[in-house]
């Protein structure tokens, strides 16, 4: 009988020890937890839309089993899963300004990846991401130009 009764007060002796081990150290290691990350990375963008998409013998089905809206701002990309938000910023063109380099203010947009692209062709060309046609015309403006050189921002929570 002394026996049970001495195993059990060691038996709870240890998970109060282990327990209380985990209560200090987790809180701890918070504080020391690396804040949120960014890999950012420069690319040439293009886009697309749904009159493209037609021409192209596609049905405008996007990856994500969904049907293309050229207002929404989203993305097309092989380098990051779907559902990945991006921050896209038209890269900066520098000018000179009394000897001095000036960079331009960009505008920047928030997309979500919900489709694969630009077409594998393209991508050996050098393309990367593959915006709706709303997202192209708020960060590089005239579709006419057809590509432009963006910086992708993914935020890692």
């Amino acid at each position: 009988m002394k026996h049970r009764g001495s195993m059990s007060i060691i038996l709870f002796l240890a998970v109060s020890l282990l327990t209380l081990t985990c209560l200090i150290i987790l809180p701890i290691s918070l504080l020391f937890a690396k804040p949120a990350t960014e890999k950012s990375n420069t690319v040439i963008a293009s886009w697309y839309s749904l009159a493209s998409c037609k021409r192209e013998g596609t049905s405008g089905i996007m990856a994500n089993g969904r049907k293309l809206d050229d207002e929404a701002f989203t993305a097309a990309s092989w380098d990051y899963p779907l559902g990945t938000q991006l921050r896209v910023c038209r890269t900066p063109p520098a000018t000179r300004l009394d000897q001095q380099l000036v960079l331009q203010a960009t505008p920047c947009i928030q997309v979500r990846l919900e489709d694969r692209g630009p077409a594998k062709r393209l991508v050996r060309q050098g393309r990367r991401l593959d915006l709706s046609k709303a997202s192209f015309q708020a960060v590089c403006g005239d579709l006419r130009q057809g590509v432009c050189e963006v910086e992708i921002i993914e935020v890692i929570p």
